[in-house]
């Protein structure tokens, strides 16, 4: 389609007319419609470039390129023209120019910044049946509505849609009538006095990032805002809307997945009562408290989905155990916090449907806590971390309590029970994990059968695991505890342990490593062993271990004198570093130093300075200078 000059002229003159009115400046319009029709030409090619959605799909990546960056310039000539006549700019962007005549498909960003500029392009948005960027609407101050059918035809959007800081609007009303599709999040948030999203988004099914309702604190009714919504690939962020209740069961009719997470076995859709959207906090001291569990079971028997976080904590001696009739159908939450729960004994019975989690597993600083019984007995997935921390009584976890989990995303953490003696066959088929830390446990003496199934982690910590210092109580030894470990994929310091690799570091009484990891092959990242007092020999450790990409570090283990056997396959390593080792009580780190030169030197140039006599670098630099095989 070809569009003239005169009809170009003539719409933007239209256009000019209806903002110059708005801003009572109806003396200006013949001015400011003559400023324009200076850009007619260039205002025309534009408009043929953008006329129909074929043409617009046809365009190459180059020529859409080429387009944005004169737009960008016809922008900035407008503004200099009006702004040098005195004038308000007529449009704030060219790209919407290119709707006056119809075309289907906006290759850009749509932004509405004001009331004027809402009403003075409401007629311009008729034809859009796809916005291939995001659509804002922000900073309407005196608007009350967007009213019905702002975009009648508008199916998709591909990025976000956000309606946000407006201070006037009050209801959302059916802008959006066919709208099915959000490529990235849906916000509606911090709208001053936004009371209703009833029938807001009546056909919306697909949310490719997070729905965000929050800060709106008149909001009051959602009725039956996203009735047909199936899919949230990411988050339900729904908080800080001060008086909104619990209102999902019409707003949320057919929800199937959230996060990517089917939430349920059989793939039908949950209805929507059985959806808590947000948190569950169950402590008194809480300002965001739910209050004693026993005061609130009756209403909560039947969710089956919580999409935020469940925490119970500081619960009263009453409650000595969590069987909680409430979350028995539970299958899906997001975070779980069991935490500073003084009287609490036994976990038994907890979350008997639990599936997965889609964050974090915390369970810390309950006093008197004693067994997880069957809690947690088939989670299959933690998106997170499984945290058990800081339980003073808590001496093992039942073979039975995480007996399903095969995968943690981030890490594993079993930390300052200060009364655990064993962690065998606590889990029995994980497979993979972000990472593993196993630390200051002053009682456990084996790591045997705790880990039978695990393939692959991305880092493992096992440090301070001893009564005090030079105590023969503690970790003995690590036989059989990685039985089928057969790579660290990865160093990543976001999971749990700060150098990544391997770190076995401060157990005390650990005199051998026994077969601790038989088939594993190759660290991506370190291997640090230090500071175990009485670790005398490295027995067949890693027989088939071949390469640490990272630094190899074996240090101020005091009567080590040999490492040799430890690493028989050993070839490759990144960077090498030993000292102090042999060296109890001022002993010499020289016959340290003589046995591993020839096995370790030549695999690399990178020698540290450990500051100390026999170090890394005065053994291997003395050694390499005489050695062909360096």
């Amino acid at each position: 389609m070809q569009v003239t000059i005169a009809t170009q002229a003539s719409d933007i003159a239209v256009q000019a007319a209806t903002i110059a009115q708005l801003m009572g400046l109806a003396s200006t319009i013949a001015v400011q419609a003559t400023t324009i029709a200076q850009l007619n030409h260039s205002l025309t090619l534009i408009a043929n470039t953008y006329v129909t959605t074929s043409d617009a799909v046809a365009l190459d990546t180059a020529t859409r390129l080429y387009v944005d960056s004169e737009v960008d310039d016809l922008e900035s000539a407008i503004n200099n023209m009006t702004a040098s006549a005195g004038l308000p700019s007529v449009v704030t962007s060219v790209r919407r120019l290119a709707m006056l005549h119809g075309n289907g498909t906006f290759f850009g960003d749509i932004h509405l910044t004001s009331d004027s500029e809402l009403v003075a392009m409401a007629p311009l948005l008729d034809h859009l049946v796809e916005i291939r960027g995001s659509l804002q609407i922000t900073s309407c101050r005196s608007l009350a509505t967007l009213g019905n059918n702002l975009f009648p035809n508008l199916v998709a959007v591909t990025a976000d849609l956000w309606v946000q800081s407006n201070q006037g609007i009050n209801v959302l009303g059916r802008a959006f009538p066919v709208l099915a599709q959000v490529g990235g999040d849906v916000r509606v948030s911090s709208n001053n006095n936004l009371q209703s999203l009833s029938n807001a988004f009546p056909v919306l099914a697909w949310i490719g990032g997070q729905l965000e309702i929050r800060g709106n604190p008149r909001l009051a009714d959602m009725g039956r805002a996203f009735p047909a919504l199936t899919v949230i690939a990411g988050a339900i962020q729904m908080e800080y809307n001060a008086v909104l209740g619990n209102s999902t069961e019409r707003s949320l009719m057919r929800l199937g997945s959230v996060g990517g997470v089917n939430l349920n076995a059989t793939g039908d859709f949950v209805p929507a009562t059985m959806i808590w959207v947000g948190n569950l906090i169950f402590d008194p001291q809480s300002s965001s408290n739910l209050g004693v569990l026993a005061q609130v079971e009756p209403v909560l028997r039947t969710f089956r989905v919580i999409t935020g976080q469940l925490a119970v904590r500081r619960q009263p001696a009453a409650m000595t155990t969590l069987p909680l009739a409430f979350l028995a159908s539970v299958r899906l939450v997001g975070y779980v916090y069991i935490q500073n729960n003084q009287y609490v004994t036994s976990l038994n019975g907890f979350m008997p449907q639990l599936r997965m989690t889609t964050g974090d597993i915390y369970i810390s600083n309950n006093q008197v806590l004693q067994t997880f019984g069957t809690a947690f007995q088939r989670v299959t997935k933690v998106v997170g971390r499984l945290a058990i921390s800081s339980n003073q009584q808590l001496s093992a976890i039942s073979s039975t309590a995480f007996q399903s989990v095969r995968n943690i995303s981030r890490s594993l953490e079993i930390n300052y029970n200060q009364q655990m003696t064993s962690l065998t066959g606590a889990f029995p088929v994980l497979i993979s994990t972000g990472g593993v830390r196993i630390s200051s446990l002053s009682r456990l003496r084996s790591l045997s059968g705790c880990f039978a199934a695990l393939e692959t982690t991305q880092s493992i910590t096992i440090s301070n695991n001893y009564g005090n210092s030079m105590s023969t109580t503690g970790l003995l030894n690590l036989d059989n505890a990685f039985p089928r470990l057969h790579n660290v994929t990865q160093s990543n310091s976001n999971y749990c342990c700060s150098s990544g690799g391997v770190q076995i570091s401060r157990n005390e009484a650990m005199t051998a490593f026994g077969r601790a990891f038989p088939v594993l092959t190759s660290i991506a990242g370190t291997l640090n062993i230090n500071s175990n007092e009485r670790l005398t020999t490295s027995g067949a450790a890693f027989p088939v271990l071949t390469t640490v990409t990272g630094l190899l570090g074996i240090n101020s283990n005091r009567v080590l004198t040999n490492f040799n056997g430890g690493l028989s396959a050993l070839t490759t390593i990144g960077r090498l570093a030993f000292y102090q080792n042999g060296n109890y009580r001022g002993g010499s780190t020289l016959t340290f130093c003589t046995n591993v030169r020839a096995r370790f030197c030549p695999m690399t140039v990178s020698w540290e300075n450990g500051g100390s006599p026999y170090d890394t670098d005065d053994c291997c630099q003395a050694y390499c200078s005489s050695s062909s095989t360096c």
